[in-house]
This record gives C-alpha cells, sequence and structure tokens, in this order.
C-alpha cells in the first residue's frame, strides 16, 4: 500500500516542531506567539542574535480533499514545514529586540497534483523598552490557500497582511496602550475580486495592575471596511470590551475579553450586527507533564458567501498534551464553529447556519533533544442546514521533525 510505504519513509526522514518559548505578556490569542525569553542554550548563536529552527516531514492521507457532500475524492499528500525563528536583542542590557518568525507548508498530492499548494507566513516583530512605557511594531505577512478558519471548501489562493503599532504608557499600577492596526486581504483569483479589502482598526486599552502578574483591562475599537471594487460592502463597527491578561490562576496565563460590538454597513439593505463579542486564550500547565490549551472566539467576520456582508462565528477549541511514559506523549484536541449567517439564501430562501465539529488524537516520541516522530488522527464535520455545504472528513498523517 503506497500510504504504508510512505509513512514508514516518513517516520524515518522526517519531524514536528517544539512550540517556542513565550512570556505571560507576549502571548497573543490570534496564536501569533513571539516571546522575550527565547531559551539561548536551546539555539544557535550568531553575534548577539539567537536562533531556531526545525524541518518537518509528514505524510497524509486524506479521504474528502474537495471537502464535498457526496462523490469523495481521497489523495496521499506529502508536506514539508520548515521554520526559523530568530531572536535580536539590543541597546543598553539588551532592554530592546527584533523577532523574526518564518514559516511555510508545502504540500504535494499524489494523484490530484493540480492542488499542490504553498502556504508561507512571515512575522517580524520590533520592541522598544522606553523610559515611561513600551514601542512595538508587529506584522504579518501570510500567502495561504488554505481553508482553515474561512467558508472555502475549495483552495483559494490569497494574500493577507497585518500591520500593529503599539505605544504603551505605564505609570505605577496604571497602563494605557494606543494601538493602529492596518489589515489588507487580496485575491489572486479575478473572479474575487470583488471581495478585495483592507480595513484601519483604532484601538485604546487601559490596564490596571491587579495582582504582580494579572491585569484588568478596559479596550475600546473603532473599525474602517473598505472594499476596493464593491462599496456595497463598506462599513464600520464601535466595540467595548473588558478583560483580564496575565497570570491568572498561578498555573494559567493568558487573555480573557468580552464586550458589545455595533457593526454598520454604508448600504442599508445590509444588515449589520449588534451583540455580545468576547476572546478568550489560555495555557494551563496543570503538572510537570500536563499541559492545556483553551481558546473561544465570538465576533462577526466579513463574509465571502452570497449576499453576506458578515457572519456571526463562535468557535471553541482545547488541546491536552499529555506526557506518557518515558519520551512519549499524547495530544488530543477538540474543537466547535458555529457560523450563523443574517441574509436568507437567494436562490433556497433560508439563512445558512453551519457547525462544524473537529476531533484529533496524535501520539509523539521525542528521540532525541533534536528529532520527534508522531502520527495523528483528525476527523472534521460540517453540519449544515444547506445539503450542499455539508461534508465529512477525515485525515491520518504521520510526521517526523528535525530541530535545531
Amino acid at each position: 500500500m503506497k500510504f504504508l510505504k510512505s509513512f514508514i519513509l516518513s517516520a524515518l526522514i522526517g519531524v514536528v516542531l517544539s512550540g517556542y518559548a513565550y512570556s505571560a505578556d507576549d502571548f497573543r490569542v490570534d496564536g501569533i506567539i513571539i516571546g522575550n525569553d527565547l531559551k539561548k542554550e536551546n539555539s544557535l548563536s550568531i553575534g548577539q542574535a539567537n536562533f531556531k529552527a526545525s524541518l518537518t516531514v509528514a505524510e497524509k492521507y486524506d479521504n474528502n480533499i474537495y471537502l464535498t457532500s457526496t462523490d469523495a475524492k481521497s489523495d496521499e499528500i506529502n508536506v514539508v514545514t520548515p521554520k526559523l525563528f530568530m531572536d535580536l536583542p539590543f541597546g543598553i542590557d539588551e532592554r530592546h529586540n527584533l523577532q523574526f518568525l518564518y514559516s511555510a507548508d508545502l504540500g504535494s498530492f499524489s494523484d490530484y497534483t493540480t492542488e499542490n499548494y504553498q502556504n508561507q507566513d512571515l512575522t517580524a516583530l520590533l520592541n522598544f523598552k522606553l523610559p515611561f512605557g513600551y514601542f512595538a511594531l508587529k506584522n504579518l505577512y501570510r500567502n495561504t490557500q488554505d481553508r482553515s478558519a474561512t467558508e472555502f471548501t475549495t483552495p483559494v489562493q490569497r494574500v493577507e497582511n497585518r500591520s500593529d503599532a503599539l505605544l504603551g504608557i505605564e505609570f505605577n499600577k496604571l497602563a494605557n496602550e494606543f494601538g493602529y492596526a492596518y489589515f489588507t486581504k487580496h485575491f489572486n483569483n479575478r473572479s474575487y475580486d470583488n471581495l478585495d479589502y483592507h480595513e484601519n482598526i483604532y484601538t485604546d486599552t487601559a490596564y490596571y495592575q491587579l495582582f504582580p502578574k494579572t491585569k484588568a483591562l478596559l479596550e475600546y475599537n473603532y473599525g474602517e471596511i473598505d472594499y476596493l471594487r464593491d462599496i456595497t460592502r463598506n462599513g464600520s463597527y464601535n466595540q467595548i470590551r473588558l478583560g483580564l491578561k496575565g497570570d491568572l490562576t498561578g498555573k494559567t496565563i493568558g487573555i480573557v475579553k468580552a464586550g458589545y460590538q455595533n457593526r454598520q454597513y454604508d448600504t442599508e439593505s445590509r444588515n449589520g450586527y449588534e451583540g455580545f463579542v468576547a476572546e478568550l486564550g489560555l495555557i494551563s500547565r496543570l503538572s510537570e507533564r500536563t499541559e492545556l490549551k483553551a481558546r473561544f472566539i465570538d465576533t462577526a467576520l466579513e463574509s465571502t458567501y452570497g449576499n453576506n456582508a458578515y457572519y456571526n462565528n463562535n468557535s471553541f477549541g482545547i488541546e491536552l498534551n499529555q506526557g506518557l511514559i518515558g519520551n512519549f506523549s499524547i495530544v488530543g484536541t477538540f474543537s466547535v464553529d458555529r457560523n450563523l449567517y443574517p441574509e436568507e439564501d437567494t436562490t433556497l430562501y433560508i439563512k445558512r447556519r453551519d457547525t462544524i465539529w473537529t476531533e484529533g488524537l496524535g501520539i509523539e516520541y521525542q528521540a532525541k533533544d533534536w528529532v520527534k516522530a508522531g502520527v495523528n488522527y483528525e476527523y472534521k464535520e460540517d453540519n449544515s442546514n444547506i445539503d450542499t455545504k455539508e461534508y465529512e472528513r477525515s485525515q491520518l498523517m504521520a510526521s517526523v521533525t528535525f530541530m535545531m
């Protein structure tokens, strides 16, 4: 069996990147974790710069590559994932730092070669520690056709970029952070030109130091949404949230925010969103060998489906990493996404409702400090009130990671 041969090959030559170090102050719920506490003993130093790198080779079997409700097509996919992280402290007492994180997923299909893909991410972060606070610049560039966290069931090539500027002013237990973000999304396929847009986001966040490692926060956001070729989709929103950030329980770090959003579009015929919004990201070290991660999002997202300007996304996910005997560990994941659309489908005359379930289970073996191997199974199912949008998919993957 071709997959079995590839499984054995990948187990011999391939690798899974272990996460880079982070601190509570550097935790971001959007998944970007870049910290100032990179462990130099586990990295390569060139001058003041410290580097970490990994290369993962994986062989994956997918029984429904097109996420179709009927006539599913299966294939075997080879995925190569290089990652490189650089941390460069500078200034007096190395109080400032420059960081880069590059990662890519390069997928090659055995039979359906036209589906081959290249997803690339590059994150840059520049931190300045000031006498009265801090100043930071961050940029995330993504060239991808990944369907995760989108409404797409087919690969759609696009470029996304988000740039952030943050200025924090600190005084005793009080702090205020002013932020500006510019987000753009551009589709390579001309049939999606009308969905190209950019967003300006202005943020003001007040912090109060409740405990030595925990801050309370009050955050206000104002966003402007501008489409380049379809001005009927333009709009804006106001959002306010309360929350906590930092070391929340002694064993749990993270951030939790909840509040209200008012989202309106310039065209009166397009429904806006008014309601609850929330964001949560937690990492709990329950024991030396047990780590639990949790995330939750409830917000309005720009829609690519029909005449819907947005959809309400409720997303919850957990990941449990449990050390076993010796160098073995088991990783279990579970997530559910509930997507609610405000506009009726123009042909079916119903409002679309999707519930997407994903469960995964994997086992990893840390053979050496520089190499580990893993096997993972994932099942995903979309329950939709529109039959053609429903699908089921199973994936089985074997991987090996080499780390520097």
